[in-house]
């Protein structure tokens, strides 16, 4: 589904968009200086933000990718249909979250049994 593309200052949920972009990538370049009081810092506001969102009734997340989705049906720029997949977004974390536990669980029992 391709979003309606209108100016960011017509729409609040597009400008939150666009300040979600905007702190998401000043948390990539903080994560690439090692800065990881910085990037702290921003992945908190991406949470504040991400609730806002939800208080307009849509989504707004960051992909494995680092680029930014979201489920509102308007945007300020052409992106990818694929970057807005909500439910591919929520089934790749719930996959990640599935392999860390039996990782943690492989890994006790590898050292229950040294």
């Amino acid at each position: 589904m391709s979003k309606i593309i209108v100016d960011f200052n017509q729409d609040p949920c597009v400008f939150l968009i666009k300040t979600f972009r905007n702190v998401n990538l000043q948390a990539g370049l903080c994560k690439r200086n090692n800065d990881i009081k910085g990037f702290e810092d921003h992945c908190k506001i991406l949470i504040a933000l991400a609730n806002k969102a939800k208080e307009f009734n849509f989504n707004i997340w960051v992909n494995e990718n680092g680029q930014t989705g979201h489920d509102y049906k308007k945007d300020y720029k052409v992106t990818p249909d694929e970057l807005h997949d909500y439910k591919h977004h929520i089934s790749s974390i719930k996959a990640d979250i599935e392999r860390d536990i039996m990782n943690s669980m492989f890994l006790t029992k590898q050292e229950t049994n040294n």
